[in-house]
């Protein structure tokens, strides 16, 4: 192991595994989560015509997996300079995956909202794992300096942006079984996000004897965030708040 000035060790023999794991794993959610919505899509029988910046996030999610996976397989050659020219563009689609998944919500409230008012309870969850995920990102880049922050950063920002996926793939499974209450909500949207987090943590303690401080700051920020929001969901003020916020009939 190599270390570093913290005495936190910059990089192990596990690290080849551990983070092609970490992404084969996002991929596997994404195929899980999106691949019955995307059919939808194809096959016409979505509820309402994709707007353009539902588009533009989709290609824009795909691009963050893909140069994230590239990413990692860079490293694995050791062609660090290529490595960090292309982390630039994610950069780049930081603020676009941010304002157009915030956008593409707004449309699906608005369809929504003349046929189910209480829909907008829901714009409290991808609203949440959006600012997160803009806040931690933009953090990645500031952090490029550190190496070992800034893969955590980067971890933490993509296992947010996965929260979509896992809920779609895993959500109802747990609501039905915890219920619709503050837990099965919260854990229904979350939980992939949740389990990728503490994948890392465990395997910072397998390999280094404890964990790095930006996961356990990244955990606590994620895990006031998740309770806020579904606080908030199941709250009398949100929906109100929300139609009064984007214009929506009350029903």
């Amino acid at each position: 192991m190599i270390g570093t000035r913290s005495g936190f060790a910059a990089r192990h023999r596990g690290d080849r595994l551990f983070f092609p794991a970490f992404i084969a794993m996002s991929w596997l959610g994404v195929a899980m989560g999106f691949a019955p919505q995307i059919a939808k899509r194809f096959g016409g029988t979505a509820d309402y015509p994709a707007p353009a910046m539902l588009e533009i996030h989709v290609w824009a999610f795909f691009a963050w997996m893909t140069i994230l996976t590239v990413q990692a397989l860079l490293i694995g050659a050791r062609r660090h300079d290529l490595h960090r020219w292309l982390g630039l563009s994610l950069l780049v689609l930081v603020p676009v995956m941010t304002v157009s998944a915030i956008a593409a919500e707004i449309h699906s409230q608005r369809f929504y909202a003349p046929r189910d008012p209480d829909n907008a309870r829901f714009f409290a969850l991808p609203l949440t794992s959006m600012i997160l995920f803009a806040a931690t990102a933009t953090l990645a880049f500031v952090r490029r300096g550190d190496a070992v922050a800034h893969k955590r950063l980067v971890l933490l920002a993509t296992a947010v942006i996965l929260s979509a996926a896992f809920g779609r793939w895993w959500g109802e499974a747990i609501g039905m079984t915890l219920g619709d209450g503050f837990w099965g909500l919260l854990l229904g949207n979350w939980a992939g996000t949740i389990a990728l987090i503490a994948a890392a943590a465990f395997y910072d303690l397998a390999t280094r004897g404890r964990v790095h401080r930006v996961l356990i700051r990244g955990a606590a920020v994620y895990a006031l965030a998740f309770a806020g929001a579904s606080a908030a969901y199941l709250s009398d003020w949100w929906p109100a708040w929300v139609r009064a916020a984007l214009g929506l009939a009350a029903g």
